[in-house]
């Protein structure tokens, strides 16, 4: 039996047979250009999330810190009640987080809807748990690395506390053991 093939499927085979196709062609290159620079801009922010985490790792950090991301507010569904009826609003807040995942300290998102009712949060839930950066939506990691560096200061103000209460508690020990000496 003869083996049959169809031929090649090329752009320009595709044009000649849909012409209307050509009214994409600006837009497809428009679309290759933004995607290239998105790319590009993900790639900047994947190389910042690994250097900082990379650095705290370095420092032998294990100690934990959170700090606001940002805050989105949304408004609710409303089945049919007028708007200034419904006493509602949602607000979702967004974490960068250092903690322990797993057998080691990574740079977390955490993210947290909290429904509100006349000014007092109703109801809160987590929408995504600590979860290491690279495994978030670009486009979360995006929103998230402007709070990097409010990030850092938590963990220095986090790390102070922590050197004084060793020392004070060093100091004490140091005071007991030389009178029982």
């Amino acid at each position: 039996m003869k083996k049959t093939t169809k031929p090649a499927v090329s752009a320009s085979n595709t044009l000649a047979r849909h012409p209307e196709l050509k009214t994409i062609e600006k837009p497809k290159k428009k679309l290759s250009d933004a995607m290239a620079r998105l790319k590009k801009a993900t790639d900047a922010v994947n190389a910042t999330f690994s250097a900082a985490e990379a650095y705290l790792e370095k420092l032998g950090l294990e100690v934990g810190a959170s700090t606001v991301a940002f805050t989105r507010q949304f408004a609710p569904e409303h089945f049919g009640m007028a708007e200034r009826d419904y006493p509602v609003d949602i607000l979702e807040e967004t974490y960068l987080a250092y903690r322990r995942v797993g057998d080691r300290f990574r740079i977390t998102i955490f993210k947290e809807r909290s429904t509100i009712a006349d000014e007092e949060i109703s109801t809160s839930f987590t929408v995504l748990p600590y979860v290491p950066w690279d495994h978030v939506s670009q486009t979360e990691k995006r929103d998230a690395v402007t709070a990097l560096p409010s990030l850092f200061e938590a963990l220095a103000r986090r790390v102070e506390l922590e050197a004084e209460l060793a020392e004070k508690e060093s100091a004490t020990v140091h005071a007991f053991v030389s009178r029982v000496s």
